[in-house]
């Protein structure tokens, strides 16, 4: 029997610059008294904690041998406690701290430990079998992943609105409430030398359409109601959904309009706005502009 197909939605994000990071760092550690400890790394912020490299290092360590240093001997007497070390990271190198191992009579010695911050719960739990790390989690690209995940109901909507270019090329739709806001054929009949307008393409076409629904909830209300300032940014909220891709003027216009999301199923590789023609294109999450959306490509053949 042959597999059931569902449609595949891939969103298309920044492409952003990965930063080298080494796996692992070599650094100087050292036991230390814990009555001591405080008082070295006040000492020690002012000369190797302002080393950008160790800032996902926290600086003390649990030394190993406190647990095995208590208890009782072979003769049921119980052992005098030694004092109680912690490992304190010292840094990258003895430039500015020969005079703290004088002071606090430290042993430095050279070790690997995690040259970068963990990426996930997994990691994180291994790194610090080596050294401790500060993790913040929802900084992760783990939680991230997560959080940008559709659900099954978003993606129920999003085969929803691609079914409607069955018989359209351009539509907007409201997520909260499923319902058709606007599209470009029904726009189209309101333009009536819309033929002689290059600008007017299914994109702007639907844009133009929100903007008439807004128009005429505002009637009567006036400039200062709330309901005409609502519509003062046409798209806030709004999906829209296209056979193609926009090229760079529709895919600026959706920004200034407020869009929340743009799905599409074909790849314009002339003058695509959102990957097409390379990252460089990508309107949708230009660095310089106030407003992002969320931009999908629809693929419905895969298994």
């Amino acid at each position: 029997m042959e597999e059931d197909k569902k449609p595949l939605f891939v969103e298309i994000r920044e492409k952003t610059k990965v930063k080298f990071q080494p796996e692992n760092i070599e650094v100087l550690t050292s036991t230390v008294d814990a009555k001591l400890c405080r008082k070295l790394l006040t000492e020690l912020s002012r000369v190797s904690f302002k080393d950008v490299t160790l800032a996902h290092l926290k600086r003390v360590k649990r030394h190993q041998q406190n647990e095995q240093e208590s208890g009782k001997s072979n003769l049921g007497l119980p052992i005098k406690k030694s004092p109680i070390k912690l490992e304190v990271l010292l840094g990258r190198s003895e430039g500015g701290i020969s005079n703290l191992v004088d002071s606090y009579k430290l042993q430095p010695e050279r070790r690997l430990v995690p040259g970068r911050p963990a990426v996930s719960l997994e990691e994180l739990k291994k790194f610090n079998s080596v050294w401790p790390t500060i993790y913040f989690h929802k900084k992760s690209e783990e939680y991230k992943e997560a959080e940008l995940a559709l659900s099954s109901k978003e993606i129920e909507q999003m085969e929803f609105g691609m079914r409607q270019l069955l018989k359209e090329d351009a539509v907007v739709i409201d997520p909260l409430t499923g319902s058709i806001v606007s599209c470009a054929k029904d726009e189209l009949l309101h333009q009536p030398n819309a033929e002689n307008n290059p600008l007017l393409s299914p994109v702007i076409l639907a844009i133009q359409g929100v903007s008439r629904k807004e128009r005429e909830a505002a009637i009567g209300l006036g400039m200062e109601s709330i309901g005409f300032r609502n519509g003062q940014y046409l798209c806030t909220g709004y999906d829209m959904y296209l056979k193609s891709e926009p090229n760079i003027y529709e895919a600026m216009a959706l920004v200034h309009s407020r869009i929340r999301r743009v799905i599409f199923e074909q790849s314009n590789l002339t003058d695509g706005g959102i990957g097409g023609t390379g990252f460089a294109s990508d309107v949708h999450c230009l660095p310089g502009t106030n407003h992002h959306y969320r931009a999908f490509t629809y693929i419905q053949s895969k298994p």
